[in-house]
């Protein structure tokens, strides 16, 4: 068995980015990849350090076993995820998953009125740069050592679109004119710049942003149940009880 030559290290403090992203067993590069792809028809992690290798940008080309990783994962995407989100997309998200599984959360994701979240990557990147540490030679390192997970990332926020503007399509409670937007550019590819599009999602959020909070208050106004661990400790012994894993009448 091939020997890890950071093993030695009991934690990756203070361990400098480059070693850190160089490390050929580091489960970190391409990590959303592997975990949306089936493994076992792949031999598990025989091919780990394979799939961590770095895919350079003036040799972008995949060996055949990274390719098959990431095929993997994009089929499971598809056809396995009933929906995802992305994180920076959080109101196509709500809605998607408030539609998939007919929920309201007591929360929205976002508000149109404030300010955008900044992500953990956008402070380490403001940081960097205020310190006048320049970032691009660090992304380059990232992204070559992590071409998987990037390749992923386009094919599901293209499968996100398309699924997004097949439910936005038919979705009544939007205005006319947005739905003409979408039913108007047939070709998947312009939906898919039109729902990225800033001033397109401004308006879209601002409509969705007005729905969550119809739906709130119309759920709210069938009475929140005061004692939540009670409702489910009794829905969980109900669900025991219908799967044959509970004695006694029924709860």
């Amino acid at each position: 068995m091939e020997e890890d030559p950071d093993s030695d290290n009991l934690t990756w403090a203070h361990v400098p980015l480059d070693r850190f992203a160089r490390c050929r067993f580091n489960l970190a590069n391409n990590r959303q990849t592997r975990m949306l792809a089936s493994l076992e028809p792949l031999g598990c992690y025989a091919d780990l350090t394979n799939w961590t290798a770095a895919v350079p940008a003036t040799a972008p080309s995949l060996s055949s076993s990274q390719q098959a990783l990431l095929d993997s994962a994009k089929v499971n995407l598809a056809t396995r995820l009933v929906v995802f989100v992305l994180s920076e997309y959080m109101s196509y998200s709500q809605y998607l998953l408030q539609r998939a599984f007919g929920i309201v959360f007591r929360q929205t994701f976002f508000d149109p009125r404030a300010s955008p979240l900044l992500t953990h990557a956008d402070l380490a990147r403001q940081s960097l740069e205020t310190n006048g540490i320049g970032i691009a030679d660090w992304r380059r390192l990232i992204a070559e050592h992590n071409a998987l997970d990037l390749r992923l990332w386009e094919f599901a926020r293209e499968l996100f679109a398309a699924r997004l503007a097949a439910a936005l399509c038919i979705d009544s409670r939007l205005p006319r004119s947005l739905r003409r937007l979408l039913t108007s550019n047939l070709l998947t590819s312009k939906r898919q710049t039109l729902i990225f599009d800033t001033n397109f999602r401004r308006r879209v959020d601002n409509v969705l942003f007005k729905i969550f909070l119809r739906q709130q208050g119309e759920h709210n106004s069938l009475g929140v149940r005061q004692n939540q661990q009670e409702y489910w400790q009794a829905k969980l012994a109900r669900d025991l009880w219908l799967a044959g894993m509970a004695d006694g009448d029924i709860p």
